[in-house]
């Protein structure tokens, strides 16, 4: 109970900074602002992981998995 009291003070206090985030990536990238991806985390259980967006979805290297050196798809910002 104190851990997730404690997680949405942290939330709370940080929300500016994700507005700030949030806004930064609209501007220069578009929509959709966030990644959601569906992982398996302990004892095999699925969650979904929601972080912001760094990577071009319109490219033609996206077939690719994992990113190289200088990859096209990596946001300037």
């Amino acid at each position: 109970m104190l851990s997730r009291l404690i997680g949405l003070v942290i939330l709370v206090m940080l929300s500016p900074i994700f507005l700030i985030i949030m806004f930064f990536s609209f501007f220069f990238q578009g929509l959709p602002i966030f990644f959601i991806q569906e992982r398996v985390g302990f004892k095999f259980k699925k969650f979904k992981i929601y972080k912001f967006r760094s990577m071009s979805i319109k490219n033609d290297s996206s077939w690719m998995k994992i990113t190289i050196k200088n990859d096209k798809r990596i946001t300037s910002w």
